[in-house]
Order: structure tokens, then C-alpha cells, then sequence
């Protein structure tokens, strides 16, 4: 004759609510961060807004890195970039000091694209940064968490008839 094993789903029940408790998925990195749900998602994590990007440019020093505009001087890798809250932007290397505007504009605000954000440059005196004097496109945003010698990074594409003809990078300086 055959038994009926008795099967008992408290054990599913238990597995259910110890994973329901658990299921929060952020992690707390401080003040500084605040909770992130998703590493490189999220409020916080990218530009996809003027204020966004407003916040990101004044919020640190910058340098440029892999610089890649046609009839540029070398020794733009040695300025040190200022974004100011009033869009001024000055910058400075060995006690020569360059002074400019800047402003973000947005090409398609219900969008929130980082690509549909420009960063407009304008240098008003003839001087080395007269070939950054142009309307900019946000191409990507790196933030760096992780390696404190190397600070968060933009990179900007000058586009011409959709094609690419310059770019640039900005480094925040540690």
C-alpha cells in the first residue's frame, strides 16, 4: 500500500517573504551619493538636462584631454577650464588668463538626451581658444567613483552637416 507524503509550503512562504525583504537593491555610498538603485543609472548618474549639465561644469575645475579640432594649439592641454555659475569661463595656465562665455542649450527638451544638449563656447578675443568658439554637442558623460586620481569626464563633438569634425574632452582636475 502506498503513503501520501505530507508536503507542507510554509517553507515556500518563508522563502517568499525573506526574498520580499531583501529585495532592496540600492546601495548607500554616503552623502555625497545619496541611495543608488543601479551602478551608472539614475538621478545623479548621467546629463540629460540643462540643469544638469549647469551643475556638472560648475561644480569642478576642468582640463582638456584628447583634443581633436583642426587648427587647434597644443597648448590648450595646459589650461586649466573654469565654468562659472554667471556663464563666465576663464581659463588659465602660468599666469595667463583667458576670458569667455558659456551657455547650454537644449535642442529637444522633452527628449532628455544628452546629445540633444550643446555646450555654446565663445572667446571674444583673438586667442588660442578662437577654434573652441563654437556650439558643442554633449557626446557622453564618465563618473568616476572609483579611482580617486582620475576625476569625472565629458566628452564634446562638433558636428558639421551630422558629420564629426572635432572633439574634445574635459577632465576634472583632482
Amino acid at each position: 500500500m502506498k503513503t501520501l507524503r505530507r508536503f507542507s509550503i510554509a517553507p515556500l512562504f518563508f522563502l517568499f517573504a525573506l526574498l520580499s525583504l531583501s529585495c532592496d537593491s540600492s546601495i548607500d555610498l554616503g552623502p555625497d551619493f545619496g541611495d543608488v538603485g543601479c551602478l551608472g543609472c539614475g538621478e545623479g548618474w548621467e546629463i540629460n538636462t540643462i540643469n544638469e549639465a549647469n551643475h556638472e561644469l560648475t561644480s569642478h575645475t576642468w582640463k582638456m584631454t584628447n583634443i581633436n579640432i583642426s587648427g587647434s594649439n597644443p597648448d590648450l592641454y595646459n589650461y586649466k577650464l573654469v565654468f562659472n555659475a554667471n556663464n563666465s569661463l576663464i581659463a588659465t595656465f602660468d599666469n595667463i588668463s583667458y576670458n569667455g562665455t558659456w551657455s547650454i542649450t537644449d535642442d529637444n527638451p522633452n527628449q532628455q538626451l544628452i546629445s540633444d544638449l550643446k555646450l555654446n563656447l565663445n572667446f571674444s578675443s583673438s586667442t588660442i581658444f578662437n577654434s573652441l568658439s563654437k556650439k558643442w554637442t554633449f557626446n557622453s558623460f564618465t563618473l568616476n567613483l572609483f579611482n580617486e586620481d582620475q576625476g569625472d569626464q565629458i566628452e564634446f563633438v562638433y558636428l558639421s552637416n551630422g558629420i564629426v569634425t572635432g572633439s574634445f574632452r574635459l577632465l576634472e582636475i583632482k
